[in-house]
C-alpha cells in the first residue's frame, strides 16, 4: 500500500507552510490529545431538495493519485488552512478512492470531497487516524470537504455535498455519515442544508502513537450547539 509518510526535506517545507506554532501543536496533538467531533447522519430517503449554488456544481469522480488541485492551495495557504489542504494531499497520496471534484468553467477545482463505501472506509482507517465508523453495505461516508479559496462564499459546499449524497443514493446508500468539529459553524450549516442531523459525539484519543475512537450519545450541550449553529440568521 502506498505510504503517506513525508520525507525529511518535504516535511521541513510543510513545517514552514504551517508555521512553527501550528506545526508544534499538531505534533503534540498526535502524541497526546482528545479530538471531539460530531457525527452527522443523513437519511437519504428523507433528504431535502438538492441545494443550489451561485455557480453550477457537478461532482465528477477523479483519480486521487493524479489530482494535483491542492498544490496551488499549499502555495498560498498558511497555518491551519495549510494543514487542511495538506491532510487532503495525504489522503490523495494514500490512494483512497471516492474523490469527487467540482470544477469551474475554466477547469479549476472549486470543491472536493470523498464518497467512501465500506471498503474504502476500511482502507482509509488503516492509513490515517480518524473517527469513521464501520459501515454496513447500505451506508456511506462523505468526508474531507474542501472549498477552494477563489470559490468560497458561493454555496458550493452544500451543493457539492448534496450532489455527492445523491450519487451515494444512486449506488444504494440508505444512510450517509460525515464528521464535523462542533465549533465549525459554516460546515455545520452546510451539512444541515443537505439533510444531516447529529447522530453521535465521537472522541478520538491519541496516546503516544496509538489512538482510540469512542462514540457517545448526543447530549443536551451538543444539541444546543447544533441548534445555535444552524439557526436561521437574522
Amino acid at each position: 500500500m502506498k505510504s503517506v509518510a513525508l520525507g525529511g526535506r518535504e516535511a521541513l517545507g510543510h513545517v514552514r507552510g504551517l508555521g512553527g506554532g501550528v506545526a508544534a501543536r499538531a505534533v503534540l496533538a498526535q502524541a497526546w490529545s482528545v479530538k471531539r467531533e460530531l457525527e452527522l447522519a443523513c437519511a437519504v430517503a428523507e433528504r431535502p431538495q438538492l441545494p443550489s449554488a451561485r455557480v453550477e456544481v457537478e461532482m465528477v469522480e477523479t483519480d486521487p493519485t493524479s489530482f494535483d488541485g491542492f498544490d496551488d492551495e499549499l502555495r498560498h495557504a498558511t497555518g491551519l488552512e495549510y494543514g487542511q489542504a495538506l491532510r487532503r494531499v495525504l489522503v490523495c497520496r494514500a490512494g483512497i478512492r471516492g474523490l469527487h471534484v467540482a470544477s469551474d468553467e475554466d477547469g479549476r477545482p472549486m470543491y472536493t470531497q470523498w464518497l467512501l463505501d465500506s471498503g474504502e472506509r476500511d482502507r482509509l482507517r488503516a492509513r490515517i487516524a480518524g473517527p469513521w465508523r464501520a459501515l454496513q453495505q447500505d451506508e456511506a461516508i462523505v468526508e474531507f470537504a474542501y472549498t477552494f479559496r477563489e470559490h468560497r462564499g458561493k454555496g458550493v459546499m452544500a451543493a457539492g455535498m448534496g450532489a455527492l449524497v445523491e450519487i451515494g443514493a444512486r449506488r444504494g446508500a440508505g444512510r450517509v455519515f460525515t464528521y464535523v468539529r462542533p465549533d465549525n459553524t459554516p460546515s455545520l450549516r452546510g451539512c444541515a442544508k443537505v439533510g444531516f442531523l447529529p447522530s453521535a459525539v465521537v472522541s478520538t484519543s491519541f496516546r503516544l502513537g496509538f489512538h482510540r475512537v469512542r462514540f457517545t450519545d448526543v447530549d443536551d450541550e451538543t444539541s444546543a450547539q447544533w441548534a445555535s449553529a444552524v439557526a436561521p440568521r437574522a
